[in-house]
């Protein structure tokens, strides 16, 4: 009799034991039968997205334009379930971004450029609206940084020019201060290729400057050209930081070399002439 009991005892503390257990895989297996639509998560007030999920594979020069017709405000949905906050994806047909990808990397652009200037916007017009995204202000300021570096950039090149006539003209000149005035000017052409916020506002496609203009062959002539590929990156870039209204972008503007290109030009076009001085 007793050994009946004992064993009544020792069944009923397992099933007192069990029963949390089969709570919680229930709750595991309802909660995982949704319709496993991705979702993206807010990170703090700077208002960065973080995806959860594998969003549209394009490069930060690949996304541009936007969606006409279609809500003119956006929706966001919510997934999972037990009414969790903070999870959303938005509906961007109708808006200023293509696709969500091009809205994460105007996220990263915004953030950019409060990180380097304390600007701040509202930008929820852009999530009512089908507009372009680069404002005037918002132009002058991603190329603030870049238009600096130029500037250093045309000295540079007028001072490499200047000691590559004297020693043309037969005057002694050290070819250690023309190696490292282009080891400058290929730092600065790096710091301006590498600028986030200019290759978001610069969509264009990329062409091969140094293969159309055949720069091997040029030598020390080198220069000449450089300064010519510097001066125009000098011009496009001021061009953005002054103009005075948000406008369909022009054909001309399309139609000239992409800042990726030029930046790729003038190293190549330094390189050339590093080669070309050490034989002199």
């Amino acid at each position: 009799m007793k050994s009946m009991i004992k064993v009544i005892v020792i069944v009923s503390c397992l099933c007192l034991l069990a029963f949390p257990l089969l709570v919680y895989a229930q709750r595991a297996t309802s909660s995982s039968s949704g319709d496993g639509r991705a979702v993206a998560s807010s990170s703090g007030s700077s208002g960065v997205a973080t995806a959860t999920s594998s969003s549209p594979s394009s490069s930060a020069r690949s996304d541009s334009g936007g969606y006409s017709g279609g809500s003119a405000r956006p929706s966001f949905g919510s997934s999972g379930s037990g009414g969790g906050g903070g999870y959303y994806i938005p509906q961007l047909r109708g808006t200023s971004f293509y696709s969500y990808n091009t809205y994460l990397q105007w996220q990263d652009f915004l953030f950019r450029l409060q990180m380097f200037y304390g600007f701040w916007m509202d930008n929820s017009r852009f999530l009512r609206n089908s507009e372009p995204l680069l404002t005037p202000r918002l132009a002058s300021l991603a190329v603030q940084r870049p238009l600096i570096a130029s500037a250093q950039l045309m000295k540079l090149v007028d001072e490499l020019s200047s000691l590559l006539t004297e020693a043309r003209s037969g005057k002694a000149v050290d070819k250690n201060a023309i190696d490292a005035t282009a080891e400058q000017i290929r730092k600065l052409t790096k710091q301006i290729r590498s600028d986030q916020a200019l290759a978001f506002v610069d969509r264009r496609t990329d062409v091969d400057l140094a293969k159309a203009g055949n720069y091997d062959q040029l030598g020390l002539d080198a220069v000449e050209r450089l300064r010519e590929v510097a001066l125009d990156l000098d011009s496009q870039l001021k061009s953005l930081s002054e103009q005075s209204q948000t406008s369909t972008v022009s054909v001309d503007y399309l139609s000239r070399p992409s800042f990726d290109s030029l930046t790729k030009g003038i190293d190549k076009l330094t390189r050339v002439i590093q080669n070309s001085a050490r034989r002199l």
